[in-house]
């Protein structure tokens, strides 16, 4: 399809640079651009509750800094000979994807620099907005590279998978005009219902239906991983756009374990512009963008936690919630998920007890902080924790105990515990049970 609305999102980091590069690719096709100044707002931390003074004043002088950034941009945008306009976004995590998801949906494609790449945060909520709920296509632009929306060579990774022909499809008009077209399959399976008797024969016979001129690589990894195998094939057919998708795992394993387009968008320097199209994420590896350890309840953040527990039991207060947790023991039990600021996203409490049917058990009644975007990995992540404290406490089962129905997914789909223990699920009242 032709883009003729190109979104570009800019941070607060190398404003000037990816400004220019949006435009230079509005310009080049003729599209209207719309930008987006775009921050994550950080929520009050519990030393601040109730919300304190200096939480606003910082909040009001990151609204300050995106504000001259829009006025920055809006009179770059003015000097060139192009339709225009420019908003700022600002708000927590989970509204500010709310937001982008709104103006996605009016936009061909998406167009993301490193200033915004740098910011991981940030990165993550666009992403999550723009490719998984408005299904746009999104380019990340690498670092030192001359992009352009009108590429000599293009490489399509391709592994006939729902997410390559979406991905396919979406870049369809830069690869009909594109002279030389790279369908690139590696450790090809012609298997039929994989890659077909001749694996990527019929992707390049549709493509070249539309005008493109394909060549179909097939390489061998040869022991190297998929994504190396990808960028040293784009920097030998000089090719200046990668396309692929992603996800070819479940949501939350690619999470947990990475994957070839995580690998990919940490290493756009490489010398190829990433392009991810349809149902692809450019980014969405752990060690990437989390931020986060889920450890033992420290004595400083008993009072952080409290942010968690009161909308649980609106009636405790924070002195009563102090007490409770440093009498006796108590705190030994509780775990913490905290992020690279300090602030507390969940809490959980781990205390083995005898079961008079299923023996010696582990509890783990879960709590969380409303609109958390990162409960894929922190469910995931507190499995694992309660699989070694189970262990290690000669535990026979573990049930867990949550009402929100993220976590109890998780569990119907547990990653492979590392210990051996070769857990299965069994269905109970209102929770679920690992034995």
């Amino acid at each position: 399809m032709a883009f003729k609305t190109i979104m570009a999102i800019i941070g607060n980091n190398d404003v000037q640079k990816d400004i220019s590069q949006a435009i230079k690719a509005a310009c080049e096709i003729n599209a209207h651009l719309t930008v987006v100044v775009a921050g994550v707002a950080g929520g009050p931390t519990v030393g601040d509750y109730p919300v304190g003074l200096g939480w606003l004043e910082q909040r009001d002088e990151d609204l300050k800094v995106l504000t001259t950034v829009r006025e920055q941009v809006t009179e770059r945008c003015r000097s060139e000979d192009l339709s225009f306009d420019v908003q700022v976004a600002f708000a927590e995590r989970s509204f500010l994807e709310q937001a982008i998801l709104q103006r996605a949906l009016y936009c061909d494609l998406a167009i993301i620099g490193q200033g915004v790449v740098k910011a991981r945060d940030l990165l993550r909520t666009l992403v999550d907005a723009i490719v998984f709920h408005a299904h746009r296509p999104l380019i990340l632009v690498p670092e030192d590279v001359e992009f352009s929306l009108k590429p000599k060579s293009i490489l399509l990774a391709w592994n006939s998978k729902v997410e390559a022909g979406r991905a396919a499809r979406e870049a369809l008009d830069l690869l009909a005009h594109a002279e030389q077209v790279h369908v690139t399959v590696v450790d090809p399976d012609a298997l039929y219902g994989r890659n077909g008797e001749q694996p990527g024969a019929d992707v390049a016979t549709y493509l070249a239906r539309h005008g493109a001129n394909v060549v179909v690589d097939q390489l061998a990894s040869a022991g190297r991983s998929v994504e190396d195998v990808l960028q040293q094939h784009a920097l030998e057919t000089a090719a200046d756009l990668l396309v692929m998708g992603a996800y070819g795992h479940s949501r939350m394993r690619q999470r947990i374990f990475g994957g070839v387009t995580a690998s990919i968008a940490r290493n756009q320097g490489a010398g190829s512009s990433g392009s991810v199209g349809g149902a692809a994420s450019a980014a969405d590896d752990e060690k990437m963008f989390l931020s986060f350890e889920i450890e033992k309840l420290s004595q400083q953040d008993v009072a952080r936690s409290f942010a968690v527990i009161q909308p649980v039991l609106p009636t405790l207060d924070l002195e009563t919630w102090k007490g409770f947790m440093n009498a006796g023991e108590q705190r030994r039990h509780w775990a913490a998920a905290k992020d690279h600021r300090g602030y507390i996203h969940a809490i959980a409490k781990m205390v083995p007890v005898k079961h008079p049917l299923l023996g010696d058990l582990l509890e783990v009644p879960f709590f969380r902080t409303v609109g958390l975007l990162e409960e894929d990995d922190i469910g995931s992540r507190l499995i694992e924790l309660a699989r070694r404290v189970a262990q290690k406490e000669r535990c026979d089962a573990i049930r867990f105990w949550t009402n929100h129905q993220s976590l109890l997914h998780l569990i119907d789909v547990p990653p492979e515990p590392s210990d051996g223990s070769g857990c299965t699920i069994v269905q109970t009242h209102g929770s679920r049970t690992l034995h």
